[in-house]
């Protein structure tokens, strides 16, 4: 089978593999052959690049800029002309191959023009990977205009529409996707779930300098901090961990548009025992919070969209228990607890908080079985030839 997979992320270093390269890997070993292009919104791979691994063929186009415009203007001139601008940049190579499945990750309207120059795409079968539900997310947190929302909900329910199969994270994402997209009764929604592929750890010990020395007592975050990432559950999981042990830790290790927010909140309150460092590759990220006595996954219910953010695939892979801290999605509550992985809590239930860091720090044996769980959770769930084998394409 010959795949085309058109995403926004799919970084080339090997030690930070995303969903995207996980996948295809799992397809590559079953035979399959990938093309990916991926439109580079991020800069993960410092320019345009082209590269060939077994049966994956890498396309890697940089985006737009076009900062001199008005944002409102920018923004969908930047979506749509940096797809044009893929496809005539890579048409004669497409050409030259017959792609039996379009393979496609949120959000879908980046590559609306890609897919309308390319007639022959028309032809094979599409499938959506959801992992974000543009627009509606970003007008709830401001990062696009509401005034351009509705034009651009029109452009990705019709993609969705012309797809043969959906693929959900979790059923929170099935019912929200169901409620607020027309999909025709013929689309099929499944659901995946995460999943994780190897990492290499050959560049062995990643101890940042920046990181607290005793990390046995830290609680590790791992990630962006943007939008909807519930900045306030940070202060109060800082204010509680101080309770219950002066010598716990919070390690924030990432960046992004919300960071210095936290810090400046961070300040004001006087809060000490947060540490702050740089993001690292994922294998050194992996190989450093297995040392640390949990996970935390903070969300905020203002998005108003569920999420099951993709960090857990490294917390159950390096055994970490986590302390999830959120009020919207009954899917990871269900999680945490059916798999006995950590601790599940309402960010307004203060004692819940202080009951879950306890036991984390007090009772050894318990959260010796839920590093296992977590483990056992990652090998079974996280599976990416599983994910393969569901999402299907054919």
């Amino acid at each position: 089978m010959n795949i085309l997979l058109l995403t926004t992320k799919f970084p080339v270093d090997p030690e930070s593999p995303y969903l995207t390269n996980e996948i295809c890997d799992a397809y590559a070993a079953r035979g399959d052959s990938v093309t990916v292009v991926n439109i580079d919104w991020h800069n993960d791979n410092g320019g345009p690049c082209e590269r060939k691994q077994g049966n994956v063929l890498l396309y890697s186009v940089a985006r737009l800029q076009l900062t001199w415009l008005p944002r409102i203007f920018r923004l969908p001139i930047v979506w749509l002309m940096s797809s044009a601008l893929a496809y005539f940049s890579l048409r004669r190579r497409l050409r030259a191959q017959n792609f039996d499945v379009c393979l496609l990750t949120t959000p879908m309207t980046v590559f609306t023009l890609f897919l309308l120059l390319g007639h022959r795409f028309l032809k094979c079968s599409w499938v959506a990977l959801c992992w974000d539900f543009f627009p509606i997310h970003q007008v709830k947190l401001g990062m696009i205009p509401r005034a351009i929302s509705p034009a651009l909900h029109l452009i990705e329910e019709a993609i969705y529409s012309r797809c043969s199969r959906i693929c959900v994270l979790s059923d929170d994402y099935k019912t929200f996707l169901e409620s607020n997209y027309r999909i025709p009764a013929d689309v099929e929604v499944v659901t995946t779930g995460l999943w994780g592929g190897r990492v290499d750890m050959s560049s062995g010990s990643s101890i940042s300098n920046n990181a607290p020395d005793d990390l046995c007592k830290t609680i590790v975050f791992g990630g962006q901090l943007a939008e909807g990432r519930g900045l306030l559950n940070f202060i109060q999981l800082c204010q509680i961990s101080a309770l219950v042990d002066p010598a716990l830790r919070i390690l924030v290790i990432g960046k992004g548009n919300a960071l210095s927010r936290l810090k400046s909140a961070c300040s004001e309150r006087k809060i000490k025992n947060i540490v702050f460092t740089n993001s690292i590759s994922r294998a050194r990220y992996v190989e450093l919070i297995r040392h640390c006595l949990a996970g935390f996954v903070s969300l905020d219910d203002a998005t108003g969209c569920p999420s099951f953010p993709s960090k857990l695939v490294d917390y159950m892979r390096a055994g970490l228990p986590v302390v999830v801290m959120d009020c919207l999605n009954p899917a990871i509550k269900f999680f945490i607890n059916e798999n006995k992985v950590g601790f599940y809590v309402h960010p307004d239930d203060d004692d819940s908080v202080f009951f879950a860091l306890s036991q984390l720090v007090i009772d050894h044996e318990q959260r010796g079985k839920m590093s296992q769980n977590c483990r056992e959770c990652f090998a079974n769930k996280f599976n990416s030839e599983k994910a393969a084998d569901i999402i299907g394409l054919l």
